[in-house]
Protein backbone atom coordinates (compact mmCIF):
# COMPACT_ATOMS: atom_id res chain seq x y z
CA UNK A 1 0.00 0.00 0.00
CA UNK A 2 1.79 3.09 -1.27
CA UNK A 3 0.10 5.55 1.04
CA UNK A 4 1.28 3.67 4.15
CA UNK A 5 4.84 3.72 2.79
CA UNK A 6 4.73 7.55 2.76
CA UNK A 7 4.86 7.43 6.56
CA UNK A 8 8.22 5.64 6.39
CA UNK A 9 9.85 8.06 3.94
CA UNK A 10 12.85 10.05 5.23
CA UNK A 11 11.12 13.40 4.59
CA UNK A 12 8.15 12.42 6.76
CA UNK A 13 10.32 10.89 9.50
CA UNK A 14 12.48 14.02 9.66
CA UNK A 15 9.37 16.20 9.94
CA UNK A 16 7.95 13.94 12.62
CA UNK A 17 11.19 14.10 14.59
CA UNK A 18 11.25 17.90 14.36
CA UNK A 19 7.64 18.14 15.53
CA UNK A 20 8.06 15.98 18.63
CA UNK A 21 11.55 17.11 19.63
CA UNK A 22 12.00 20.74 18.51
CA UNK A 23 8.73 22.46 17.58
CA UNK A 24 7.79 23.35 21.16
CA UNK A 25 11.04 25.29 21.55
CA UNK A 26 10.52 27.16 18.27
CA UNK A 27 6.99 28.13 19.33
CA UNK A 28 8.39 29.94 22.38
CA UNK A 29 9.79 32.54 19.98
CA UNK A 30 6.91 34.88 18.94
CA UNK A 31 8.67 35.75 15.68
CA UNK A 32 8.54 32.10 14.60
CA UNK A 33 4.79 32.27 13.99
CA UNK A 34 5.27 34.95 11.34
CA UNK A 35 7.59 32.55 9.50
CA UNK A 36 4.87 29.90 9.62
CA UNK A 37 2.39 31.96 7.62
CA UNK A 38 4.21 30.77 4.50
CA UNK A 39 4.91 27.18 5.52
CA UNK A 40 6.55 25.96 2.30
CA UNK A 41 10.01 25.72 3.88
CA UNK A 42 9.00 24.72 7.39
CA UNK A 43 10.40 21.38 8.60
CA UNK A 44 7.02 20.29 10.00
CA UNK A 45 5.13 20.80 6.73
CA UNK A 46 5.66 17.33 5.12
CA UNK A 47 4.15 15.61 8.14
CA UNK A 48 1.25 18.02 8.55
CA UNK A 49 0.34 17.81 4.85
CA UNK A 50 0.37 14.00 4.92
CA UNK A 51 -1.74 13.91 8.08
CA UNK A 52 -4.21 16.36 6.53
CA UNK A 53 -4.55 14.24 3.39
CA UNK A 54 -4.88 11.05 5.40
CA UNK A 55 -7.62 12.70 7.46
CA UNK A 56 -9.51 13.65 4.29
CA UNK A 57 -9.15 10.19 2.75
CA UNK A 58 -10.35 8.39 5.87
CA UNK A 59 -13.05 10.90 6.78
CA UNK A 60 -14.68 10.69 3.37
CA UNK A 61 -14.29 6.93 2.99
CA UNK A 62 -11.60 6.85 0.30
CA UNK A 63 -9.46 4.74 2.64
CA UNK A 64 -10.36 2.24 5.32
CA UNK A 65 -9.09 3.93 8.45
CA UNK A 66 -8.54 0.85 10.60
CA UNK A 67 -5.04 -0.07 9.33
CA UNK A 68 -3.89 3.53 9.74
CA UNK A 69 -5.44 3.89 13.17
CA UNK A 70 -3.87 0.65 14.31
CA UNK A 71 -0.40 1.36 12.94
CA UNK A 72 -0.17 5.14 13.30
CA UNK A 73 -2.15 5.95 16.45
CA UNK A 74 0.93 6.87 18.48
CA UNK A 75 2.63 9.03 15.81
CA UNK A 76 -0.66 10.79 15.04
CA UNK A 77 -1.37 11.56 18.70
CA UNK A 78 2.23 12.57 19.40
CA UNK A 79 2.47 14.91 16.45
CA UNK A 80 -0.92 16.48 17.11
CA UNK A 81 -0.01 17.14 20.75
CA UNK A 82 2.89 19.28 19.51
CA UNK A 83 1.23 20.69 16.37
CA UNK A 84 -2.00 21.76 18.05
CA UNK A 85 -0.58 25.00 19.53
CA UNK A 86 0.89 25.95 16.14
CA UNK A 87 -2.39 25.20 14.37
CA UNK A 88 -4.43 27.20 16.92
CA UNK A 89 -2.16 30.24 16.64
CA UNK A 90 -2.13 30.05 12.84
CA UNK A 91 -5.94 29.82 12.77
CA UNK A 92 -6.16 32.98 14.91
CA UNK A 93 -3.64 34.92 12.85
CA UNK A 94 -5.26 33.96 9.54
CA UNK A 95 -8.79 34.12 11.02
CA UNK A 96 -9.51 30.71 9.52
CA UNK A 97 -11.06 28.07 11.80
CA UNK A 98 -10.91 25.49 9.00
CA UNK A 99 -7.13 25.44 8.68
CA UNK A 100 -5.79 21.88 9.15
CA UNK A 101 -9.27 20.71 10.20
CA UNK A 102 -8.79 17.21 8.85
CA UNK A 103 -5.56 16.73 10.78
CA UNK A 104 -7.46 17.70 13.92
CA UNK A 105 -10.25 15.31 12.97
CA UNK A 106 -7.68 12.54 12.38
CA UNK A 107 -6.17 13.10 15.83
CA UNK A 108 -9.61 13.00 17.47
CA UNK A 109 -10.40 9.83 15.54
CA UNK A 110 -7.08 8.27 16.59
CA UNK A 111 -7.79 9.09 20.24
CA UNK A 112 -11.28 7.59 19.96
CA UNK A 113 -9.74 4.46 18.45
CA UNK A 114 -7.08 4.24 21.19
CA UNK A 115 -9.69 4.58 23.94
CA UNK A 116 -11.88 1.89 22.41
CA UNK A 117 -8.96 -0.44 21.65
CA UNK A 118 -7.41 -0.13 25.10
CA UNK A 119 -10.74 -0.47 26.90
CA UNK A 120 -11.30 -3.81 25.16
CA UNK A 121 -7.70 -4.98 25.68
CA UNK A 122 -6.43 -3.57 28.99
CA UNK A 123 -2.76 -4.33 29.60
CA UNK A 124 -0.55 -3.29 32.49
CA UNK A 125 2.50 -1.11 31.96
CA UNK A 126 5.64 -3.20 32.53
CA UNK A 127 7.22 -0.38 34.56
CA UNK A 128 4.39 0.18 37.05
CA UNK A 129 1.78 -2.53 36.62
CA UNK A 130 -0.85 0.18 36.09
CA UNK A 131 -3.22 -0.17 33.17
CA UNK A 132 -2.02 1.72 30.09
CA UNK A 133 -4.25 4.66 29.14
CA UNK A 134 -4.61 6.32 25.73
CA UNK A 135 -2.98 9.48 27.10
CA UNK A 136 0.10 7.39 27.95
CA UNK A 137 0.92 6.82 24.28
CA UNK A 138 1.58 10.53 23.79
CA UNK A 139 5.20 11.46 24.30
CA UNK A 140 5.42 14.38 26.67
CA UNK A 141 7.77 17.26 25.86
CA UNK A 142 11.02 17.18 27.77
CA UNK A 143 11.05 19.56 30.70
CA UNK A 144 14.10 21.81 30.98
Amino acid sequence: MRIMAQFDEPEFLAAQKFIVTELDEYLKDPSYLSQCMNPADQPWRPALVRLERLGVYIRFGYLDGEPFRYNLVRPILNMWAHLHPLVEQTRKILDNPYLWKDTEWLAQDALRFAKHWMAERPLPRPSTGEIMRPEDVILQPKSN
